[in-house]
């Protein structure tokens, strides 16, 4: 395994093997924000370790500290002058100049420091192993670039993955995905934490394609950003989630999540595959249109064969409760 300390601050040298890293702070530049930690296709990233480990089972959990050490996580973080407030002491605003047709920004804090995208995924062959990332922070990404302003903290095109005991906190993007944007052909999450992130859409994450599994999964205090166009409209969805595709849920929880459509989720399905939630809760979500907990298009695109019959989505053992939108809906639905 590659040296914990140096593996994290020279992580040009990753490769396609497993990484270990040690607990702390690592920001991919000290200025640099187009640099990234780019993670190669199918290499296993691990962090949480105190440095006296033989195998990944022998970490300690974050709420037991290493001997003489200060940090309970591993942290890439793209605020990289380490000087942004909390995510709840800042209101993003946004208005539409008319005269210089563009959007203006308000409340973008200490933001233009910060990594552009903190984590990128690089493709994942159809025969390979996929991406791991396990026991990590990922922190303080803004993505506002022109044509590249998704997935502040994780950003993957045509990628296979597992995110695995992840908390992905205080992420922006000024279009969609604030934590992370994933346009996928298989991804498994697993005891993540999606909290305090904002973008236009998406805001804890969005995600496009079918092939995907998420369990014992966290969306909290995500909101969208209103963001209005020429005509003063705002079109934001998903304020925990928005899914361009399909996916199964196991034991998720969503909970005062924020958006225009969706407050605690968007769920648009794409293709044949259904959507899928058993157990766990939606919970004090708001919507400024519908769908304050969820908004679900299920409509089924393409024609259903004997070989292939086209599934209805399924929600069992779900808890709504508390979800508010101003037009009255905790749940809004479409289907064909």
């Amino acid at each position: 395994h590659a040296a914990l300390e140096a593996a994290a601050t020279d992580h040009s040298n990753w490769g396609t093997g497993e990484v270990w890293i040690a607990r702390g702070e690592y920001r991919p530049s000290e200025s640099d924000r187009d640099t990234s930690f780019v993670l190669s296709g199918s290499i296993r990233v691990h962090g949480g370790f105190c440095g006296d480990e033989a195998t990944i089972w022998d970490r300690l959990p974050p709420e037991v500290p290493c001997v003489g050490g200060t940090h309970e996580y591993t942290t890439l973080h793209g605020d990289l002058e380490g000087n942004d407030p909390a995510p709840w002491e800042v209101e993003l605003d946004a208005t539409f100049d008319e005269i210089e047709q563009e959007i203006e920004w308000s409340g973008l804090v200490h933001r233009a420091d910060n990594s552009r995208h903190v984590v990128q995924l690089e493709p994942t062959t159809d025969t390979g192993p996929p991406t791991i990332l396990d026991n990590l922070r990922v922190v303080g990404g803004f993505s506002d670039a022109e044509g590249d302003a998704a997935g502040g903290g994780v950003v993957g095109m045509d990628v296979r993955a597992i995110l695995r005991d992840l908390v992905l906190s205080d992420n922006i993007a000024l279009t969609e995905g604030g934590c992370a944007y994933l346009n996928a052909d298989e991804v498994v999450l697993e005891g993540v934490t999606f909290e305090w992130n904002r973008a236009v859409s998406g805001a804890g994450l969005s995600y496009v394609g079918s092939h995907w599994e998420v369990n014992d999964t966290t969306f909290a205090y995500n909101r969208t950003l209103p963001v209005p166009d020429e005509a003063g409209e705002v079109d934001s969805e998903g304020g925990g989630l928005r899914v361009l595709g399909a996916g199964h849920f196991t034991n998720c929880e969503w909970i005062e999540n924020h958006a225009e459509l969706g407050g605690g989720a968007f769920l648009e399905r794409t293709g044949s595959s259904p959507f899928v939630i058993r157990r766990g809760g939606i919970r004090a979500n708001t919507a400024d249109g519908d769908g304050g907990g969820l908004y679900l298009s299920d409509v089924v695109h393409g024609s259903a064969t004997p070989d292939d019959p086209v599934e209805v989505s399924v929600f069992h053992g779900l808890t709504f409760e508390q979800n508010v939108t101003l037009d009255g809906d905790g749940v809004r639905a479409y289907g064909s």
